[in-house]
């Protein structure tokens, strides 16, 4: 009676397995079909053995890959928050959206205005010259009027121990203020010095005893270095002064 042959004894069987799973066909090859010369099973094994572990290897690298892209993705979580807020978990803290960033727009740049500096108040400068010579209080009247290239200091002459000294003091505030607006000063400058004179009655009254007047190019060639203020009369275009302040010998 003729043996039943199993379909995995089969040939169609064993060439199926050494394609799919090289293991199971090339055990059969060795097992079942002897009418295989060893030499051929030999080089069967070794390409389909080969070729299953190629086979092997390559489904493992793109397993490995597959993994890493799906571990390398970013789940998309959307903003919508949850119904129930206490089913929340405190370290589910929602991620940040960014937003994108806009460029900068970049503005003409214009030059700045530049303001015109104002003019110094010659006037303030010519006040503040004069009562560092003589006090602000002694400072009676100041008038700088350069459209009518006129100007008017008129102040109280100081008291001093004897009549020649504040005579002498009167001529010295005269030199000094000249000397500290020359270089401000370009108009005329008439000078009043006012002092107290008590008249037979013993009355005393403020007296203009000193009128000056220094023209613009007087004022700008007195070399004060070397000039001596005794002489202020003799520098003046114009002098007049009270008797009563002579100076005596």
């Amino acid at each position: 009676m003729k043996e039943d042959i199993k379909f995995y004894q089969k040939t169609w069987f064993m060439w199926i397995m050494l394609i799919f799973f090289a293991p199971v066909g090339i055990a059969l090859l060795w097992i079942y079909h002897k009418e295989y010369a060893t030499t051929i099973k030999t080089i069967l094994s070794i390409v389909f053995g080969i070729f299953f572990i190629f086979i092997l290897l390559t489904s493992k690298d793109d397993g490995s890959n597959t993994n890493v892209a799906e571990t390398t993705q970013t789940p998309i979580r959307t903003t919508e928050a949850p119904k129930n807020e206490s089913a929340a978990q405190p370290d589910d803290e929602p991620e940040p959206t960014i937003k994108p960033t806009k460029k900068p727009t970049v503005k003409p740049t214009t030059k700045p205005t530049v303001k015109p500096t104002k003019k110094p108040n010659k006037k303030a400068l010519l006040r503040s010259a004069i009562e560092g010579v003589v006090e602000a209080d002694n400072l009676e009247t100041f008038n700088y009027v350069p459209d009518n290239n006129f100007s008017l200091i008129k102040f109280k002459g100081s008291s001093n121990l004897t009549n020649n000294m504040t005579i002498k003091g009167m001529y010295k505030d005269i030199f000094d203020i000249l000397e500290a607006i020359q270089s401000i000063i370009n108009t005329n400058v008439d000078f009043n010095v006012v002092y107290p004179l008590t008249d037979q009655y013993g009355n005393a009254e403020d007296v203009i005893v000193i009128k000056a007047t220094f023209k613009k190019k007087t004022i700008k060639k007195i070399n004060f270095d070397n000039a001596i203020f005794e002489n202020i009369p003799i520098m003046a275009n114009e002098w007049w002064n009270h008797p009563a302040v002579n100076l005596t010998d």
